[in-house]
């Protein structure tokens, strides 16, 4: 059974055990191929992306019709469904949903919806679950991934950020309200749902557990927080149905980001401080939830780190360092040094660790 950790040691206590990002030869091997956003021509907030996967020690963009904002690969790596802007409508840039094969060739407009923002593929593959969003109207959908069997799940309510469970029975989703921001279930076949997390203040980025029996999520609202003054973000687990609810992690600073590794064993979280005096500095953390360990893996020094993703055998790490400028990704076995690459200018996000993806052809 998952229990709270009762003892957590503040960041600076720690900081001298912080394993250091090192720089590897030229001919380092990053042992998997990662998929990313790649931002180009950044003024900014405002970039040109593309869709890239690394390649040694660079990296190959996708070729695509389209500008693409969010992406992933179906579970075997077959198929890529990413959603791209479309032509501006009334001054708004819409976007909609496209899927590709793998390597983005052959690439289909599959809805004819537009003001798209998130998607996740269902287990099997056949289908995909998008959010809606334009003019205070949202919603969350269904379509099949040949474009079939267009369904809208969710209206009535602002939510976003779905999230299909292991099993595909269930989409996790946020609910923005007045009240404050809550995480949902609903049934893709019924359209029926639940409220996980109730009236709380402020809920969000719900994540399956592997095996589809537990929650983690992010909470910074007041009557959960182990908190100093203002309440901190942090992390914390539920059952399915929204009970046994616990808290997770209990650091001096906020969490950022928390990924449950493919093994179901660990979480990775990345602490940081929210201060507009200083640097935003932060440091990335294994967590052992079995045995309350805490296990320290890298510290931005002064740079940014940006997304990480698990590896798909739960054995190494993938982030990007310092994500607005000089970017790199970086990857990291447990207990090991980090292997950097993709060293340039252009800015890094959305990390998608890559399962039977051949390297794409130039362009």
């Amino acid at each position: 059974m998952i229990t709270a950790l009762g003892l957590f040691v503040c960041l600076t206590a720690i900081s001298a055990l912080v394993v250091r990002v090192s720089r590897p030869p030229l001919d380092a091997d990053l042992s998997g191929q990662i998929g990313f956003l790649l931002g180009e021509n950044c003024r900014a907030s405002d970039c040109d992306y593309r869709i890239a996967v690394t390649d040694g020690q660079g990296y190959v963009p996708l070729t695509l019709p389209v500008e693409p904002l969010a992406f992933g690969w179906s579970r075997d790596g077959s198929r890529l469904a990413y959603i791209g802007r479309s032509a501006e409508a009334a001054g708004e840039q819409a976007s909609t949903l496209y899927v590709a094969e793998a390597d983005g060739t052959q690439a289909t407009a599959i809805t004819a919806l537009d003001f798209l923002d998130t998607l996740s593929w269902s287990p099997d593959g056949q289908q995909i679950t998008f959010s809606y969003n334009r003019n205070g109207d949202s919603g969350i959908y269904v379509i099949g991934s040949d474009g079939s069997g267009q369904r809208r799940l969710i209206n009535g309510l602002v939510s976003n950020s779905p999230v299909w469970s292991p099993m595909g029975e269930w989409i996790l989703f946020q609910v923005r309200g007045f009240q404050g921001q809550q995480i949902y279930l609903v049934d893709p076949e019924t359209s029926g749902i639940l409220n996980l997390t109730g009236d709380s203040a402020y809920d969000y980025a719900p994540q399956w557990s592997p095996d589809g029996e537990h929650i983690l999520f992010l909470s910074r609202d007041r009557s959960r927080t182990f908190a100093v003054g203002n309440p901190l973000t942090q992390a914390f687990i539920m059952d399915r149905r929204g009970r046994n609810i616990r808290q997770v992690t209990r650091f001096s600073g906020n969490v950022f980001v928390a990924r449950w590794s493919p093994t179901g064993d660990l979480l990775a979280v990345y602490v940081a401080e929210a201060r507009a005096d200083q640097t935003f500095v932060g440091t990335l953390y294994a967590l052992d939830l079995a045995h309350g360990l805490l296990f320290p893996l890298a510290a931005s020094a002064g740079n940014t780190i940006g997304d990480f993703a698990w590896s798909p055998d739960g054995m190494r790490i993938a982030y990007v360092l310092s994500p607005q400028q000089d970017s790199q990704i970086c990857v990291q076995a447990l207990g090991d040094v980090a292997h950097c690459s993709t060293a340039d200018a252009a800015r890094k996000s959305d990390l998608h660790w890559l399962t039977g993806l051949l390297p794409p052809s130039g362009e």
